[in-house]
């Protein structure tokens, strides 16, 4: 199934009634992953990278093929942050689930004795029986930002190790808020992904990749990066989640999809461009080569291609979601 989201990028905070362009970013776990930019008055830019496909703009793609290609030098580790000042979650005694949640169909194969508050709608990523924490939260964006860096024909680790722990939060998740990782290609290459989401005074918010070379220098992209900004804009990075609240203190602000709509934000009557079903950044079904050709896996495919399928993406999501087959 190929479907790509139309994100509005650009939202006039004061009014709530412009939006500039559009990106499109992968229908990732939490239903709509995408990003809206949103636009203020008062002359800062917050962003907020999009998920998954929609890191592979055409400017990152160019920086990581001239990484892959040796240009700077070669390439020894690619590095992946996800440094966010989370909070703990507390606790949530087992409850009945909401009226309008399927629990047997949100819990799916998982097996959950009892729905509690803290699984739905975003806390299920840090319990063990339904996400895995941050490596695969938000490292599904570094993550494959990271992969992309390292020499093509490096598709399998041969040796991988991580270590970490839940710290200072003394709640209900079981994931880790502190982690490290690294996994060691038959080349030597390394890709490495740290986690930190304990928040403190002080606190460095990194989400971001950075590339070490063999001779010791280093390539990253941050904000610090930019090299030209004829508008003289600041730029900060924000927790996405916080963004609707703020719109009217930002000129410009990207954000992902859900949270937009649930600002009450409609893409298709707020954008001034909207990103197409022709856009490359789609979301494809896929399944390990050993299970391509089952029956179940190939009635699933023809299921989610059908024009029923496409009717019901055009009238739930109404033009934020767009059919790409």
């Amino acid at each position: 199934m190929n479907a790509t989201e139309s994100e509005a990028l650009g939202i006039d905070g004061a009014r709530l009634s412009k939006v500039m362009r559009a990106v499109q970013a992968d229908l990732d776990a939490d239903r709509y992953h995408g990003a809206v930019l949103l636009v203020a008055r008062r002359g800062r830019v917050i962003l907020h990278e999009a998920a998954g496909d929609a890191v592979r703009s055409s400017g990152r793609a160019a920086q990581l093929k001239a990484v892959r290609d040796g240009m700077f030098g070669k390439l020894k580790i690619s590095y992946g942050y996800c440094c966010k000042p989370r909070n703990g979650i507390g606790f949530k005694d087992p409850s009945d689930p909401p009226e309008n949640l399927n629990w047997d169909l949100w819990r799916g194969p998982a097996v959950i004795d009892q729905y509690h508050g803290n699984f739905h709608p975003y806390n299920w990523h840090w319990f063990w029986k339904t996400g895995n924490g941050d490596l695969n939260n938000q490292g599904t964006h570094q993550l494959d930002v990271a992969q992309w860096a390292i020499d093509e024909d490096q598709t399998h680790p041969v040796r991988a190790m991580a270590l970490g722990g839940r710290f200072n939060w003394k709640d209900q998740g079981e994931t880790p808020n502190t982690m490290f990782g690294i996994a060691e290609y038959p080349n030597g290459q390394s890709v490495m992904f740290n986690v930190r989401n304990v928040n403190h005074k002080g606190y460095q918010h990194q989400v971001y990749n950075e590339y070490y070379l063999e001779d010791g220098s280093k390539i990253t992209a941050t904000p610090r990066d930019i090299a030209d900004n004829p508008k003289d804009l600041e730029f900060k990075e924000l927790e996405a989640a916080t963004l609707p609240r703020i719109l009217n203190q930002v000129d410009l602000a990207l954000i992902n999809t859900n949270y937009a709509l649930e600002a009450g934000l409609n893409p298709t009557e707020d954008a001034l461009v909207i990103e197409g079903a022709e856009s490359p950044y789609v979301n494809i079904l896929v399944a390990h080569e050993s299970r391509a050709n089952d029956e179940a896996i190939q009635k699933l495919a023809k299921v989610l291609t059908t024009d029923d399928v496409k009717a019901f993406i055009k009238k739930q999501y109404e033009g934020a979601v767009v059919p790409a087959f």
